[in-house]
């Protein structure tokens, strides 16, 4: 179309022209929705350009970096099992009373577009201190798969002033999928800049910015109230692949019947065993069918996904997981205080209990807040942020996602891991599975085969176990038997995945399959989390090209210290150090082994003590602080990046 008295229509507010109002038809430009809140607002190719080095220049003088933040399982977790928490709220004997009477960690709050169904949102403990502390070194932005409304409550709870999130909220109502994520939707021209924190890569597809958390599970049984939204879309999507889905959910069964119905494969059949509103949703759904055209499909889909996701609101509400999930602990737990009791019989002095004193029984609270995960997310994106600018002073072009990578690899590096019982025999191609991936993403090598026995475990450092390894004590498969007999630690799976999800290698022992078999040091030690700048630029973490360039002074004081919005000086070195004290002093019983490691340091190195089990992934951090100023204080920028002025051609979004 062409200009109005000069206008390019650059910006179009349905299908308006945001400058000159005219009507904008399809004039054939690539347009992009940069918008947090809205489909309506698109901008052409040289404006998203325009705006996102725009946000790149001010990220840079205010030394913060963009992060995207999911909701569910990630910051909070929602259940919507009314009856069973407002019988726990209004009983103060209830073991489970304390976890859901405060009202900073869990709000309620109910939402008609959602069938009128009632939401209890607990924040992750260490939440709001999270966010405060994070918010000072990035700029937070929401992305969630749940609708707007959900979004918007959520939001409120988390930063009722609206200072973390301010208006940057992107549910899926806005996102444009109901079933992938992508840092393009905020982000079309860049992801240098961008980190990602999500319980959930694959909806990113992998992306190395992804920061990717354990999922929180404080409503046992519960799982994400907004996952089947993503499960039904990708089967909509999909519909030559009946069992798409990475997960699978109750409502997954009802899902069927809306492919076979909008596939117009005699829908009134296919909807036999639906209810009579679901039968007229997806009756309306396919009368839409009118063609291939994306509004069509569009349509088709949000009509199946709303329906799926009320019934399945619906399923959770009346099926009460949360309910069977504290019978089934009381239960198992009555059964091990039985089986103790019977064990010390002998003991008892007749009246059935030892020593002649009766233990009441006391049921147990399934609600339990002892996660502390945020510390060590936290503190991963604390050293993220601290690496990019450390390059960028240095006059670097910094790169996000392969810092993180280059972080990744730190965790496993110098390990080779032997998995028994963990990747089944029949799939063909083992580096496909999980577990596979997940070490080799953090940097270890994976040994395929076990050696012949004259080789011994020469070469292996671990093996990562199943439950199915140990038939009964002292008898499993060859892979462990021979390994222990070697000294090889034989860990379980669950060392890989916390490890994974901590960003360091967890301590072995507390992950032993058989605490009693004896170990060799072979383990070797553990990289650090920071690297120095002739590993980060060898290892791809700065950009010899950019998708931007951005012309940005970079004044003096900006080198030394860390700026908020508001031009406050941040101290980063009190911050960190605030932050290493939580991790210090940590009582749980997993960090409990530290006494026998300082007990023990002026007998084993460092490359011994990760073989018992005993290092920290922690401890370099101030040799690496004097060792970076070391590097950057004899290292020249790189003459591409060098200039006379005190303007620098760098990296942006």
């Amino acid at each position: 179309m062409a200009a109005v008295d000069g206008c390019t229509h650059q910006t179009v507010f349905r299908g308006l022209c945001a400058v000159c109002g005219s009507v904008v038809v399809d004039d054939k430009r690539q347009r992009f929705n940069v918008a947090h809140n809205t489909k309506g607002v698109y901008v052409d190719e040289e404006e998203a350009k325009r705006l996102q080095k725009e946000a790149a220049t001010n990220y840079h003088k205010t030394k913060r970096l963009p992060l995207i933040l999911d909701l569910d399982l990630t910051i909070i977790q929602a259940c919507v099992e009314k009856d069973t928490i407002e019988e726990w709220k209004a009983d103060p004997s209830n073991p489970n009373y304390p976890a859901l009477s405060d009202p900073l960690t869990l709000t309620t709050f109910t939402l008609a577009e959602a069938g009128a169904h009632t939401y209890y949102v607990k924040l992750r403990p260490g939440g709001r201190k999270f966010l405060d502390s994070v918010s000072k070194l990035y700029e937070l932005h929401i992305y969630t798969m749940g609708t707007e409304p959900y979004a918007r409550a959520v939001a409120h709870f988390l930063d009722p002033t609206g200072v973390v999130f301010a208006d940057r909220i992107l549910s899926r109502d806005t996102s444009g999928s109901n079933m992938v994520k992508s840092i393009d939707r905020l982000f079309p021209y860049g992801h240098e800049m961008v980190v990602v924190v999500d319980d959930r890569a694959d909806v990113w597809n992998h992306l190395d910015n992804v920061l990717k958390v354990m999922p929180f599970d404080f409503f046992k049984s519960v799982g994400d109230v907004n996952a089947p939204m993503i499960a039904a879309a990708q089967q909509l999507e999909n519909i030559d692949k009946v069992a798409y889905t990475a997960l699978q959910f109750s409502a997954l069964p009802r899902i069927q019947p809306f492919v076979f119905a909008l596939q117009g494969e005699n829908p009134s059949e296919k909807l036999s065993g639906l209810t009579d509103t679901d039968r007229n949703t997806v009756a309306e759904a396919a009368a839409d069918q009118a063609g291939d055209d994306d509004k069509a499909r569009e349509s088709r889909i949000r009509h199946a996904v709303e329906a799926v996701e009320d019934e399945n609101l619906t399923r959770l509400e009346s099926a009460k997981p949360l309910k069977r999930a504290a019978m089934s602990l009381q239960k198992s737990t009555k059964d091990s205080s039985s089986s103790s009791s019977n064990s010390n019989n002998s003991n008892s002095n007749g009246n059935g209990t030892p020593n002649g004193s009766r233990h009441p029984s006391v049921e147990p609270a399934i609600l339990v807040e002892d996660d502390q995960e945020l510390k060590y997310v936290q503190k991963a994106l604390s050293i993220v942020h601290d690496t990019y600018f450390r390059l960028y002073d240095a006059g670097y072009m910094p790169n996000v996602p392969n810092i993180m990578r280059a972080m990744r690899k730190t965790v496993f590096a110098g390990c080779s891991i032997l998995f028994s019982s963990v990747i089944p025999i029949t799939q063909k191609q083992p580096e496909l599975h999980e577990m596979y991936r997940l070490a080799e993403e953090f940097g270890a090598t994976i040994v395929r085969d076990l050696p012949p026995p004259s080789l011994g475990f020469k070469g292996i450092t671990h093996v990562v176990a199943g439950k199915a390894c140990l038939r009964r004590e002292g008898v499993g498969t060859d892979k462990v038997i021979r390994a222990m007999k070697a000294g090889v630690p034989v860990v379980r799976v669950d060392w890989l995945t916390k490890s994974a999800f901590r960003w360091r290698r967890e301590p072995i022992q507390h992950y032993l399959h058989d605490t009693k078999a004896p170990l060799r040091d072979l383990s070797p030690s553990s990289k650090p989390l920071y690297l120095s700048e002739d590993e980060l630029v060898a290892q791809g973490a700065v950009n010899t090209n950019s998708s931007i360039d951005i012309a940005l002074e970079v004044p003096n004081t900006l080198k030394n210290a860390l700026w908020d919005v508001d031009g406050a000086a941040i101290d980063i070195s009190a911050m960190d150090a605030e932050l290493q004290a939580a991790l210090d002093a940590e009582t749980t019983t997993e960090d409990e082994s530290s006494e026998a490691e300082s007990n023990g340091a002026e007998v084993h190195s460092r490359e011994q003590s990760v073989a018992n089990g005993n290092e920290s992934n922690d401890d370099w951090e101030d040799d690496f602080d004097a060792a970076f100023k070391e590097t950057i204080a004899s290292t020249k920028r790189p003459a591409s990046l060098h200039s006379d002025s005190d303007h620098e051609q760098r990296g942006g979004l």
